[in-house]
């Protein structure tokens, strides 16, 4: 406790034992006017110290309450905060310096406020990340990429995802641009022989909505290149 606490508890303290002072003499009065005894005095004085008695009793076992719950607010803390730690790969949190009982508490419950909203962005981030990836990896028959993540991902491995979504949509921009060529190529070659697509592949690629549905992986575009040859055998293409 510093000096100015100290001065301030000394101050409350003086001013407590001031008002004491001023009712006991209104009481003593009266009862001096109402010809009450000396004895009787000494009774009801009793009765008035045991009452107040009880009513600092009974402010000391609320504060010791209080004190009580801060303390199971703070170990509750602590634990939520290193599962937390665990969680989100980061270090266990450590608060600096001697901190008191009140000032602990809220710190510790702002910081697992703060990991919370943390956990749910990742969480949510690993969501539409997760989502993407799926539609990307359908699209051209890749595989996810194997983050290893358990329940909640680090920092590191949703960058890993991303790289690994912009790799395949790098892939998907490329493939979509090879599918538009081949397809144009093979639709013209189908309009000069006077052709109509016959099997499910060809009715697949020839779909109005083919360009954002027909599957990009690399045998699907090496059957549209065999496809264009065998429609036009004298164009010579690189498998």
């Amino acid at each position: 406790m510093n000096v100015q606490d100290l001065n301030g508890t000394k101050i409350v303290q003086d001013g407590l034992v001031l008002m004491v002072a001023e009712f006991m003499q209104t009481f003593e009065t009266m009862w001096e006017e109402m010809g009450i005894s000396s004895s009787v005095h000494k009774n009801r004085l009793e009765v008035i110290l045991q009452y107040v008695r009880s009513l600092f009793v009974d402010m000391l076992n609320d504060e010791k309450e209080f004190m009580l719950e801060l303390k199971s607010s703070i170990e509750t803390y602590e634990r939520e905060l290193l599962d937390l730690a665990n969680e989100l790969g980061e270090v266990p949190y450590q608060p600096e310096g001697d901190i008191k009982l009140v000032e602990l508490e809220k710190t510790l419950r702002t910081k697992l406020n703060d990991w919370n909203t943390e956990k749910y962005q990742r969480l949510k981030t690993y969501k539409k990340l997760e989502e993407t990836e799926e539609m990307l990896c359908k699209r051209l028959t890749l595989p996810a990429h194997d983050a290893g993540i358990k329940e909640v991902p680090t920092k590191q491995q949703l960058n890993e995802i991303e790289e690994n979504i912009k790799y395949m949509e790098n892939q998907l921009a490329q493939g979509i641009e090879q599918f538009k060529t081949i397809r144009l190529s093979i639709f013209n070659l189908w309009e000069e022989l006077e052709k109509v697509p016959e099997t499910e592949f060809e009715k697949d690629m020839a779909r109005d909505d083919s360009e954002a549905s027909f599957v990009l992986s690399k045998n699907n575009l090496n059957a549209m290149k065999e496809l264009k040859a065998k429609v036009n055998p004298s164009v010579l293409i690189s498998l």
